[in-house]
This record gives structure tokens, sequence and C-alpha cells, in this order.
């Protein structure tokens, strides 16, 4: 009877062992989603032509351009 106890007992330590170990890895992926998310998102802002921008928002679209080219490390001459 003990035994049997110390059996289930060492599966249910198993079981939450291999349950957090596939939380962090989800944990993982999903960082690395969002942080390839909003690099592409960051691209995109710093791509985007800011020629036609309207006069009073042009310092600040270059603003947000010169911090996503500091935050890559991108060269910008704007």
């Amino acid at each position: 009877m003990k035994e049997a106890k110390h059996v289930s007992e060492m599966e249910a330590i198993e079981l939450r062992k291999k349950r957090e170990s596939e939380a962090r890895d989800l944990i993982t992926e999903q960082r690395e989603t969002m942080k390839n998310y909003a690099h592409d998102r960051d691209m995109k802002t710093f791509l985007k032509p800011h020629d036609d921008a309207p006069p009073e928002m042009l310092s600040f679209i270059l603003a947000r351009k010169r911090e996503i080219a500091n935050k890559y490390g991108w060269p910008w001459n704007f």
C-alpha cells in the first residue's frame, strides 16, 4: 500500500515536471513570436516613406524613426 502511494506520488511529480517544462517551452516560443512581431512592426514603421507626411507630424514621425533606428542599431540620415 505504501509502495503504491509512493509510486503515484512519483508519477505526479514527473507529470508536474513535464507540464512545467512544456509551459516554459510555450512561454519561450510566445516571447520569440512577440519579439519578431515587434521587430516587423518597427521595420514597417521605419521603412514607411515620410515625404507626404503633414508638416506638423513630421517631427514626431522622424523622432519615432530615430528611436527605432537606435533600438536596432540601424543607420539613419534624416
